[in-house]
C-alpha cells in the first residue's frame, strides 16, 4: 500500500513467499546477513516513532499528547513495565482533571403535564414560569458528579438561583466528611474559636455584603434538579455539593428537589442524609399534595426531596403555589367599584326622604 502499487498480484506474491518459507528446508536466518535484520528492525522502529510521535500530533488533544510523550519517556527511562504503569497513572490524573472542568449543568424550561383551570394556568405562565424571576427553576444535570467536579456544580447552581456562599458555608464544604454527619470536625471548631477570638467584624461585614448581593436577586421558591442523565454521584459530591446546597436553600426559604435519580444515586443520597428517608418523604409529598399555609415551616428543612419523575415534582410544586395564590385571594377583601353597596343604600334613603 505504501509503495503505491495497488494490485492483487501483491497478495499472490506475499502468499507465495510465505509458502516458500514454510516448505523450504533451508534456515533463512543462517544465510541472511545480520545487517539486513538490524536495518529492518531500525526501519520499523523509526516508522513507528514517526507515526505515533509526529503524524499523530494533529489528531490528539494537547493533554492526550502530553500523556503519550510522558509514557514514551518513562518507557525509555525505567523500562517498559514501569513505564506503562506510570503512563496509566498520568492518564488517570489527566482524565480526572479534564472531567472536573466539564460543565454538566444547564437551565431548562419545563412545565408539568397537569391540567389546571384557566386562571391558574395563566398564573403559572405569567408568574411562576416568568423568564426574569421564576418561582420554579429547573436545572438539568448530566455526566457523573464526583469529588473533582462537585465544587464547580455547587457554584454553578448557586449562580443560577442567586445564592452566595459565605465563609462559614465554605468551611462546612471543606470539612464535610462521611465520618462527621454534623459537618463539624474538631479542627473546624478550633478554627472557628480562633476566628472568634480575633474578632467578628470581618466575618460580619463579609456576610452582610453577601446578603446584600443575594437580596438583589429574586430567588425562586422551588429548585428542581433533573438528574435523569447523572450516572453516578460519589460520597464526597453528595456531601460537599448536594447536602450543603440543601442547607443553603433552607436558610433562604427555597425548597430543593431532585427528580429521575437512578438506584445508585438514590441510595447514595439517602445513605448520607442528603434526602429524606421513606417515611419523611411520604409525609412531605403528602403536604405538597394537600398543601398547608406555610409549607417551608411544616416540613424538616435542610434536606433534598427525591421524586421519581420531573413531571411529578413540577406538578406538586405548582399545586403548592396555586394553593398559596388561593389563600392570598381569600384573605384580601373584595374590591368595590366607584358605586359601592353602602353608597347605593345611602342614595336610596335620600330619595325616600325627598319623596
Amino acid at each position: 500500500y505504501r509503495s503505491g502499487f495497488h494490485s492483487r498480484w501483491i497478495g499472490v506474491l506475499c502468499s507465495a513467499m510465505f509458502l516458500a518459507v514454510v516448505f523450504s528446508t533451508i534456515n533463512l536466518l543462517e544465510i541472511t546477513p545480520l545487517f539486513f535484520l538490524g536495518s529492518t528492525l531500525i526501519f520499523i522502529g523509526i516508522d513507528l516513532l514517526y507515526e505515533w510521535l509526529v503524524e499523530v500530533w494533529h489528531r490528539l488533544l494537547l493533554p492526550e499528547y502530553i500523556v503519550l510523550l510522558v509514557t514514551f519517556v518513562a518507557i525509555q527511562s525505567v523500562g517498559i513495565d514501569a513505564g506503562i504503569v506510570l503512563g496509566v497513572i498520568v492518564a488517570v490524573v489527566e482524565y480526572v482533571v479534564t472531567t472536573s472542568q466539564v460543565t454538566a449543568l444547564r437551565r431548562v424550561l419545563k412545565h408539568s403535564r397537569a391540567i389546571w383551570q384557566p386562571q391558574h394556568r395563566k398564573y403559572l405562565q405569567d408568574v411562576v414560569y416568568d423568564t426574569q424571576h421564576p418561582k420554579i427553576v429547573t436545572l438539568e444535570l448530566s455526566e457523573t458528579v464526583f469529588f473533582g467536579s462537585s465544587l464547580m456544580v455547587f457554584s454553578q447552581i448557586c449562580d443560577e438561583i442567586g445564592l452566595s456562599a459565605t465563609s462559614s458555608d465554605f468551611d462546612e464544604i471543606k470539612f464535610a466528611s462521611p465520618r462527621h454527619v454534623s459537618g463539624r470536625s474538631p479542627a473546624h471548631q478550633r478554627q472557628n474559636k480562633n476566628q472568634r477570638q480575633k474578632g467578628k467584624h470581618g466575618t460580619l461585614m463579609e456576610e452582610a455584603r453577601a446578603g446584600a448581593s443575594r437580596n438583589k436577586f429574586l430567588k425562586p421558591r422551588y429548585v428542581v434538579l433533573d438528574v435523569t442523565q447523572v450516572a453516578n454521584v460519589d460520597a464526597s459530591a453528595a456531601r460537599t455539593c448536594f447536602l450543603q446546597l440543601a442547607k443553603m436553600c433552607a436558610k433562604n426559604g427555597i425548597v430543593l428537589c431532585a427528580a429521575g435519580a437512578n438506584r445508585r444515586v438514590d441510595w447514595i443520597l439517602r445513605s448520607h442524609d442528603v434526602s429524606y428517608d421513606a417515611q419523611e418523604e411520604d409525609r412531605v409529598k403528602g403536604l405538597m399534595l394537600n398543601p398547608v399555609e406555610d409549607f417551608t415551616r411544616a416540613v424538616p428543612s435542610g434536606k433534598l426531596i427525591l421524586f421519581s419523575s420531573v413531571n411529578e415534582c413540577l406538578e406538586l410544586c405548582e399545586n403548592q403555589l396555586i394553593y398559596e395564590l388561593e389563600q392570598v385571594n381569600l384573605s384580601q377583601p373584595p374590591k368595590l367599584g366607584r358605586t359601592s353597596s353602602k353608597s347605593a343604600l345611602h342614595s336610596d334613603l335620600q330619595e325616600e326622604e325627598v319623596k
